[in-house]
């Protein structure tokens, strides 16, 4: 949800697994601790366009597809 769940932010000891974040994807970054109820609010939102405007089935397959490889030849966005 934030910093600290996520990446262990400035904290480092045997508790926290640092850059976990690498790891398990993070769809929404949330900023503060705790966090605002504005920036909460504004997190649940965009987690809800983001769900509202994902492909289904096989389409979503072919994005996922189609996003990895445009992120690993280092384009922004896949050319139609």
């Amino acid at each position: 949800m934030r910093a600290r769940p996520s990446s262990g932010g400035m904290f480092n000891n045997y508790a926290i697994v640092q850059g976990v974040d690498h790891i398990v994807p993070v769809d929404i970054y949330l900023p503060g601790c705790p966090p605002r109820p504005e920036m909460l609010m504004d997190a649940i939102v965009k987690l809800h366009d983001k769900i509202q405007n994902m492909k289904l089935g096989a389409n979503r397959e072919r994005q996922i597809t189609d996003l990895e490889q445009a992120r690993l030849s280092g384009q922004e966005r896949p050319q139609p």
